[in-house]
């Protein structure tokens, strides 16, 4: 049991604080470039978008962690070395890259059948963005602390032991094959049309999650409790899962996202509608997973190209003026539509 918590501990730690140092490394140092906002673009499809293929190497490998420690690595080298703006995103962004598919393949190894940990591994990247954007002030915080964050990490990361837990399925609501199962692998068209559907929740929880707008979301402390829902409901989605079954959380918490967005107007509703909204997070991870049995890696590279799907229309301004609480509703109720035809098509649990 202790070293399934270390291990558990220790990623989902170092997600917090390579997240954070991506986003002080773009803040304090590429921020103040006139191409800021293509920089962030190349930042986007290098942490993103790259992690599919890294994925399918991912799953030939038998140690995920060395793959975790280099994104560290190159990370150390972004913050001490003296990059243009371009070198730095690039390399910021595929250190990220190879942070998470070896951090993301490596619990979803750990912990087989389980939605838990990797939801609580997910969820403590927004918290790292949320600080790291506010140390990438000029002047807040010297380069040489991360650093040594990511020093410390490196060597944890590259030594920790990857044996794998014993299978500790959900204790609520089973699977209803063993996702190893042989004839849980199918064809192609016969997953073709759940995963299309898992795809699309995907792009559309990363796109609203870039739209909102509330006009209570600067007043203190309503910003960071939003991003302290964000975190909460990643986790607590996974812990659900386990508890109570994918389907009947997926049904409770988009259903009534949808409804508390229509009254997000105001703080409490809508914290609790993003809160809900994203525990679908771990829940689409895992599905992939069943779906692709023995392909975590480039499961998880998936899930992380969809979100950079999602992003385009943003880099390509396709945004809302102002507060749109209808839309944010549509959306949430579309993603539940869409879960409902992965789930009838093939059911990942009973």
């Amino acid at each position: 049991m202790k070293k399934t918590a270390t291990y558990l501990i220790l990623y989902s730690s170092a997600h917090f604080f390579i997240d954070f140092t991506c986003a002080y490394l773009m803040f304090a140092r590429v921020s103040g470039s006139s191409q800021f906002a293509l920089m962030l673009f190349f930042y986007n499809f290098c942490a993103f978008a790259l992690q599919m293929p890294l994925g399918l190497v991912t799953d030939r490998l038998k140690r995920c962690g060395s793959l975790s420690a280099a994104g560290c690595l190159l990370l150390i080298l972004s913050l001490l070395l003296p990059f243009g703006a371009l070198p730095l995103t690039l390399a910021a962004g595929l250190g990220n890259a190879l942070f998470h598919i070896g951090g993301g393949t490596g619990v979803l190894r750990f912990y087989p059948g389980r939605c838990t940990e990797p939801g609580i591994f997910v969820s403590t990247g927004a918290i790292g963005l949320y600080f790291g954007t506010i140390a990438g002030k000029p002047a807040f915080m010297p380069a040489w602390i991360p650093a040594l964050v990511m020093a410390a990490l490196f060597f944890l990361l590259l030594f920790q032991s990857e044996e794998r837990a014993p299978a500790e399925p959900a204790v609520g609501r089973q699977p209803k094959r063993p996702p190893s199962a042989p004839d849980s692998v199918t064809t192609a068209p016969s997953i073709a049309f759940p995963f299309i559907c898992l795809m699309l929740v995907v792009c559309i929880r990363s796109y609203l999650g870039l739209i909102l707008k509330f006009d209570w979301k600067s007043q203190t402390p309503f910003g960071l409790i939003l991003i302290l829902a964000i975190v909460c409901g990643k986790a607590l989605g996974g812990v659900l899962s386990d508890r109570f079954g994918s389907w009947r959380t997926v049904l409770v918490s988009l259903g009534a996202s949808g409804v508390l967005f229509l009254l997000s107007g105001s703080p409490l509703p809508g914290i609790a509608a993003v809160l809900l909204f994203n525990m679908t997070m771990p829940i689409t991870l895992t599905a992939f997973v069943r779906l692709l049995p023995g392909q975590q890696g480039f499961c998880f590279g998936l899930l992380t190209f969809a979100l950079f799907l999602g992003f385009l229309p943003v880099a390509l301004n396709a945004v809302p003026g102002g507060t749109s609480i209808v839309l944010y509703a549509a959306l949430a109720f579309l993603s539940l539509l869409l879960m409902a035809a992965a789930w009838k098509n093939r059911r990942w649990d009973r």
